[in-house]
């Protein structure tokens, strides 16, 4: 790319050197940036990093409802477990003494109620459960809202950054669009020269017949004739640079052609100075993205500063099972779950801390970017305001350009003049054209250039 344009920027051209009929498949410049915006591969990405922000914020937002886990089970043991109670020990309960207080009493009727069960099965071979739970958190609605708010900012810088990268490729497209053209200016003007030269050759070419001029008089115009050949397959070589460069501007990889009159709003008028500082500063989207930073810091604030509360929950739970005597084949019930990290040795203020530093990294950025948009701007309008002025010493210099090559042609008609003084006046007419081409499309350049900077519309109404 960086080849391509540079190719481009030595390119000469002459506005009004431009072809009047454009190619039939040449596009206009709003078409041209209406497919960049629409098939460039950088705006894929920016849409697919959109929806991933997106999918956090839902992500996050499903933590608000309550949780419902589901658990299940199936074991088969290596055999199933009975109770052997008052059988291990190797006594008999008939043998011990008769009870005489009420302790013993007791005693003796809880031995005989355990003896009884000797026998039971208390866990079979094959087993089950099915537990079903539901969480609804409390106190941790806080956090997630911090959370939430969070990514909510992070969705928006990614839109707005979507829209700096929107304006970056229209601006692209908008500045390699005039180099094409430029650079077709170039070819025609070299086209001309060459087909001047050809004129003047056939005019000498008859004197030297009549035998008025020498034979040098002929070879320096087929000299001349040669280098303006080449001159025009150079400028063909450079267009078709310009073209593809166009064309990966575009993202479609292909070559199109760029096609006259240029729209109206390209050639609008410009701020003053002060104006275009005042608009960058208030409409520059690097600067909506920073905002929504500085927003998702101070939700960052508030997630670090939620580790402080505790966790509560509203818990439910049933559960069934299967193959156990000694529980419930089915348990229910309902309460409140609290945990609470008392001490972390700092861990949470730590969080804080970094939390805040970023802020305040956000602020320093802040300013460092508004004094870089407002020497970017500056500089924008220093390079738009040089370029009108080049306009006009261009457009002074060619008419003194047209003039001293129309006398010299009188001049050279009478034979008061040298073919060498011809062509010299000439190639200064040519240049001077060429010179007057490239600073009006310059010119053209830096304005879009200074829309960019300001944060206005790279585009005026169609």
């Amino acid at each position: 790319m960086t080849g391509l344009l540079t190719l481009i920027l030595l390119a000469p051209g002459a506005l009004g050197a431009l072809t009047p009929d454009a190619a039939p498949d040449a596009l206009s410049l709003d078409a041209a940036v209406d497919q960049g915006l629409a098939r460039h591969p950088q705006l894929a990405v920016s849409a697919a990093q959109i929806q991933a922000a997106e999918a956090a914020v839902r992500q996050t937002r499903a933590n608000y409802g309550a949780k419902v886990k589901v658990q299940g089970n199936a074991f088969l043991w290596h055999d199933e477990q009975t109770l052997a109670l008052g059988e291990a020990g190797g006594g008999d309960a008939a043998a011990l003494p008769p009870p005489t207080t009420p302790y013993e009493f007791a005693t003796a009727a809880l031995i005989d109620n355990l003896s009884s069960l000797s026998g039971v099965t208390a866990r079979e071979q094959f087993t089950t459960s099915f537990t079903v739970q539901v969480v609804q958190p409390l106190v941790d609605l806080w956090k997630v809202s911090a959370a939430v708010d969070a990514q909510d900012a992070e969705v928006g810088a990614q839109r707005v950054q979507r829209h700096a990268t929107e304006r970056a490729i229209a601006k692209g497209v908008i500045e390699v669009y005039l180099r094409v053209l430029q650079a077709g200016a170039a070819e025609a003007a070299a086209q001309a020269s060459l087909t001047q030269i050809g004129a003047e050759l056939a005019r000498v070419q008859a004197l030297f017949d009549g035998g008025l001029l020498d034979k040098s008089d002929v070879l320096r115009l087929q000299v001349a004739q040669a280098d303006a050949q080449r001159r025009v397959s150079a400028a063909a070589g450079q267009r078709r640079n310009a073209q593809l460069a166009l064309g990966l501007a575009m993202g479609t990889g292909g070559a199109p052609a760029a096609q006259t009159p240029l729209p109206p709003w390209m050639d609008a008028a410009a701020p003053d100075r002060a104006q275009a500082v005042e608009q960058a500063l208030r409409d520059r989207v690097e600067l909506a993205v920073l905002g929504h930073r500085a927003q998702q810091a101070e939700a960052g604030v508030a997630v670090a500063r939620a580790e402080y509360l505790p966790s509560l929950a509203l818990i439910g739970q049933y559960q069934r099972q299967t193959g156990s005597e000694l529980q419930p084949p089915e348990a229910l019930f309902g309460g409140l779950a609290l945990e609470w990290t008392v001490f972390e040795w700092g861990a949470t203020g730590a969080k804080i801390d970094q939390a805040q530093a970023q802020q305040r990294v956000l602020e320093s950025h802040r300013t460092l970017l508004q004094q870089q948009i407002a020497l970017e701007t500056e500089q924008a309008w220093q390079t738009l305001d040089t370029a009108t002025q080049v306009v006009g010493v261009a457009e002074q210099a060619l008419t003194h350009a047209e003039e001293a090559y129309r006398l010299e042609q009188a001049r050279h008609a009478e034979q008061k003049a040298t073919t060498t003084d011809l062509l010299a006046a000439e190639t200064a007419l040519t240049n001077a054209r060429l010179n007057l081409t490239n600073a009006r499309f310059d010119r053209l350049v830096a304005l879009n250039a200074l829309r960019h900077a300001t944060g206005q519309p790279l585009r005026g109404a169609r």
